[in-house]
């Protein structure tokens, strides 16, 4: 027998930025796909993702946009921010030039995309603790500063990468419902759940 899968509720646009090499495909490979590939290729412009998640007692359907992080491809991923409901804003803790460019990442998310996009900024590759350089002290207090979420994550062991996708989206839901609370009409597209109309009965005669 076929499995029918729940309907969602709510559809989010995510992307993820941050500067080359620091594992913004492996978090959306280990989030979507629950797996982990140490030899990734460099994206090329952006890669795609969904997977279908529960909280805050919502069920949403998420689409993540990798976007590359060179230079030369901003200008095709730019064009993916405008309908984000969230930004993840990702740094390698151990690679301090990624973590100090991110203040110029949330300057070209807010000048690209909306006003109410939920912004996390994510420490990515803390099984490498022997390698840090970055600590979580500073992580956090840059995410204050930015008014953003902060979360730890690994893509190897995938610790911390479902709740940094998922505190974002909860939040961003959470403010597309508040009356007035200042959400961007249709960040958060809002599905309208109806039941199934029932098998019409067959009329004599009809064809």
């Amino acid at each position: 027998m076929t499995k029918v899968e729940k309907p969602y509720e709510y559809l989010l646009k995510v992307i993820v930025v941050g500067n080359s090499s620091v594992g913004k495909s492996c978090l959306l490979l280990q989030f979507v796909d629950k797996r982990f590939r140490a030899n990734h290729e460099i994206t090329i412009g952006v890669e795609f993702g969904c997977r279908v998640l529960e909280a805050g007692g919502w069920r949403f359907k998420v689409h993540v946009w990798d976007t590359a992080g060179q230079e030369s491809f901003r200008s095709i991923t730019r064009s993916y921010y405008r309908t984000a409901a969230v930004a993840l804003l990702v740094y390698d803790v151990t690679n301090r030039s990624s973590f100090e460019h991110l203040r110029q990442w949330m300057t070209e998310v807010l000048a690209c995309a909306a006003p109410s996009v939920s912004v996390v900024v994510v420490a990515n590759k803390t099984d490498l603790s022997e390698r840090r350089v970055v600590s979580d002290e500073e992580g956090l207090r840059l995410a204050e500063e930015l008014g953003a979420l902060y979360r730890e994550t690994s893509a190897l062991t995938s610790r911390g990468v479902d709740e940094a996708f998922t505190d974002g989206c909860v939040q961003a839901i959470e403010r597309s419902r508040q009356p007035g609370g200042g959400a961007t009409p249709g960040l958060v597209q809002r599905l309208r759940l109806e039941p199934a109309p029932a098998a019409r009965t067959a009329t004599p005669g009809c064809c």
